[in-house]
């Protein structure tokens, strides 16, 4: 007699703490705890979906990041690479000795804007449109 097992697996894996809210112009993305294998392809995936507008311009805070690897850097810098790709910017937020070791790394593309503290929110200086910016402001024709 042959008995099947089948077994559901879920995925355990963690997702990375994220949140991401909006700072002045930027979008303001929060990261906690363990940055790993486990948690690469969410945050990849996040980061993806943040960076796929125009002119986006993230501030990724790293500062109650724990602990991160080679492929979060990665995916860091794939974030990196389409904001610039789309007149856009990412910032690192981070104070860890450690972390902030291995981001100064001189072999380490990009070379990453990296802060010690949360910028004041800046306003957004975009321009804005007046009612008045579509009014024909040319003198009436001459009726003669």
């Amino acid at each position: 007699m042959t008995t099947t097992t089948t077994t559901t697996t879920t995925n355990a894996t963690p997702a990375p703490m994220l949140s991401a809210r909006p700072h002045g112009p930027h979008v303001l993305v929060t990261l906690s705890g363990e940055l790993d294998v486990a948690t690469v392809t969410p945050l990849s995936e996040a980061l993806e979906a943040l960076t796929d507008t125009d002119r986006p311009h993230l501030l990724v805070d790293l500062r109650a990041v724990t602990f991160l690897d080679a492929r979060t850097i990665t995916a860091l810098a794939q974030a990196h690479a389409r904001a610039l790709a789309r007149t856009g910017t990412v910032r690192l937020i981070c104070v860890d000795a450690f972390i902030l070791f291995i981001l100064r790394l001189p072999d380490l593309t990009p070379h990453f804007d990296i802060l010690d503290n949360l910028p004041d929110p800046a306003p957004d200086r975009s321009p804005v449109a007046s009612p008045h910016d579509n009014l024909d402001h040319r003198p009436p024709p001459d009726p003669t």
